[in-house]
């Protein structure tokens, strides 16, 4: 243990940020002529139903007969919000008082500070998880294991992956909800996962959110390498960014499409689907940005009541390994030369307008929740 521990406790008392991240302004906006070019298709779409609608008043004057009016409302009803999607039925609302039986649910959204989050929960809080680091031994019975890597410890883990739509059919199978086993769930797989929990066993759900674009070109880095992830695509290897940026391998607006459940690869995002993800963030999700990353692991800890109970900032163990994970893990964004891909960096923001809108709207969320901790208690 370094003698300057103390050092420690000051800084997660303090709640105190990353000197690099020290104000939100420091948050890389997109800039404003960039945003504009980010939606063309809205303003295009909005300018159209503006026409026709017009045109009806045009040849109709004051008076619309009711063929007119369900054309209107037709035309307008793309703009109106949208009820949240189904599988959001089991996701608890975030400002209601947290239940003894409801289960933490951490989104997993890729390149966006999981894996050093899943590090912190497992190897400094002691926390059992059900994520991609559980394995299926063939057991019946829903067991708890220790997962080791060389000569370190990850964590205790579930034996079962609910990385994927087997693994969670497995997790349900095992009732790991219903009895309690885990103590936060993983996983990028947002709507199939809402079939593990209930109205009784609500989930609590929480993610890391990033910059659209650099968690892309973060992505991309990583795919190109990364050959031991079953997502691996030897295409990637020798493709270039700027290739990459102008292909069909790329998913646009990907949080977004997932918060609406937009399965469908070849349908546009509308702006009424960013509208209906904004309010899916505000009512059901706990939202942290990984650029402020430190600050958003300490809310995530108190508001489910982890930062007391494991001691984080008494406990010098807990403690120290908390900030050491949080310090040594890759959020220096290495591969992000923007001042020699500005044609890149532009390209990527327009086919992702619908994500870099609704993290704009992240950043604003994520000071409003402050007043969330201390104010959602457990009852009992």
């Amino acid at each position: 243990m370094r003698s300057d521990s103390s050092t420690y406790s000051t800084y997660f008392h303090n709640s105190r940020i990353s000197p690099r991240y020290a104000r939100l302004d420091d948050i890389e906006e997109e800039p404003v002529e960039t945003r504009y070019r980010n939606k063309p298709n809205a303003k295009l779409f909005i300018f159209t139903v503006g026409v026709l609608i017009g045109t009806l008043c045009l040849l109709n004057g004051a008076e619309e007969n009711d063929a007119n009016i369900s054309l209107r409302r037709a035309l307008t009803n793309e703009m109106t919000a949208k009820s949240l999607p189904k599988y959001t039925t089991n996701f608890a609302d975030i400002t209601t008082p947290l239940k003894p039986e409801e289960q933490p649910f951490f989104w997993y959204i890729p390149k966006s500070g999981g894996s050093a989050l899943q590090k912190i929960f497992g190897q400094c809080l002691g926390l059992v998880s059900c994520s991609a680091f559980g394995k299926d031994n063939g057991l019946d019975e829903a067991g708890v294991y220790k997962h080791t890597y060389g000569n370190s410890t990850l964590g205790l883990f579930i034996n079962a992956d609910p990385s994927t739509e087997e693994g969670i059919d497995r997790v349900g199978d095992l009732n790991v909800v219903d009895k309690r086993v885990a103590d936060v769930y993983i996983t990028h797989q947002l709507a199939y996962s809402q079939k593990l929990f209930s109205p009784v066993h609500n989930a609590r759900v929480f993610t890391m959110l990033r910059q659209p674009v650099k968690r892309i070109i973060d992505q991309f880095y990583y795919r190109q390498r990364a050959v031991w992830d079953p997502n691996f695509d030897p295409d990637l290897a020798s493709m270039s960014l700027e290739a990459f940026a102008n292909s069909d391998k790329l998913i646009e607006n990907f949080v977004v499409r997932s918060l609406v459940d937009l399965r469908d690869p070849d349908a546009h995002v509308t702006p009424a689907d960013v509208n209906l993800a904004k309010e899916i963030l505000q009512k059901k999700f706990v939202v942290g940005l990984i650029e402020w990353y430190d600050l958003s692991v300490i809310r995530f800890e108190k508001y489910f009541g982890w930062f007391d109970s494991k001691q984080v900032l008494t406990n010098q163990t807990v403690n120290y390994c908390h900030h050491r994970k949080i310090i040594d893990d890759d959020h220096n964004e290495q591969h992000l030369d923007f001042k020699n891909h500005e044609g890149v960096y532009t390209k990527l923001a327009v086919r992702n307008w619908a994500d870099i809108e609704l993290y704009d709207y992240a950043k604003h969320l994520f000071i409003e929740q402050e007043k969330l901790i201390g104010q959602v208690s457990t009852t009992e």
